[in-house]
């Protein structure tokens, strides 16, 4: 069976090849304390991807809900519902998996 790390990074991409990168980013990062920018830095993200995911990251710890988030960057309601939904479900997901045996 595959690890749970494996499960959620299946959930969100079938890209065989992020899915390796991911995986070795946890195994050099995993029981390091590693920092957002360290993770984030493995990839080969532009610089407003950087930021972005910085921030998201940042206002995920504060505790800031799916709709502020999704509300925040998309100025469209009906987009930003329907971001803040899809992140729910994703959270739904994970949270399921981390919690199974």
């Amino acid at each position: 069976m595959a690890s749970k790390a494996e499960q959620i990074i299946d959930h969100f991409t079938k890209d065989a090849n992020l899915k390796g990168k991911i995986l070795q980013a946890i195994k050099e990062t995993k029981g390091k304390g590693a920092t957002v920018d360290q993770v984030l830095a493995k990839f080969n993200f532009d610089a407003a991807t950087m930021a972005k995911a910085r921030e998201i990251a940042k206002k995920v710890k504060a505790g800031h809900s799916h709709h502020a988030i999704a509300g925040y960057h998309h100025a469209d309601a009906n987009k930003a519902n329907r971001a803040a939904a899809a992140m729910s479900r994703h959270q739904g997901t994970v949270v399921h998996i981390l919690k199974s045996k």
